[in-house]
């Protein structure tokens, strides 16, 4: 077994000693002290990948677009990455905000497709995939075909 690395530079959540205005601002909307880490990161994401983005779309970047796509595309898809797949990962388990849906789909739909997740894609493949494939992993189907058949109806069937 490989060791774990000595620097982790996932979104660890760590009861601070004081909070900030803004942590105070925060914990009062999200569903778990916990996400706090989270939202840093999409405050973040908000800044710098969402204007740029957008800002893409237009000719402002004249000759300059090539290089500023190649920083964008490293940021969101590198540097980022990691730390968002783990924030989708968490989010897939447990709401995000307290009681407004309409952030909770923003995430999904507005921010995600930033990182390569179309919607609700994450979601799907993740708390609807895992367990057809543990028990293929785990050899407990005969073929490929009975494999195709429990996907297409469902985990128990009952589709």
């Amino acid at each position: 077994m490989r060791p774990l690395p000595e620097l982790i530079t996932d979104p660890v959540y760590e009861k601070p000693v004081h909070l900030t205005t803004y942590q105070k601002f925060w914990l009062k909307r999200i569903h778990d002290k916990r996400d706090l880490p989270f939202v840093r990161l999409l405050t973040i994401v908000h800044l710098a990948i969402l204007p740029v983005s957008i800002l893409l779309f237009t000719p402002v970047f004249g000759k300059w677009w090539w290089p500023v796509a190649i920083v964008y595309f490293y940021f969101s898809q590198f540097y980022f990455k990691g730390s968002f797949g783990l924030m989708l990962h968490c989010l897939c388990h447990r709401k995000f905000f307290r009681k407004d849906k309409f952030f909770n789909r923003y995430l999904f739909w507005v921010i995600c497709p930033l990182f390569g997740h179309l919607g609700d894609s994450y979601h799907v493949h993740h708390m609807g995939m895992p367990d057809v494939v543990m028990i293929y992993d785990a050899g407990h189907l005969r073929s490929r075909a009975e494999f195709a058949r429990l996907r297409l109806r469902g985990k128990d069937g009952d589709l």
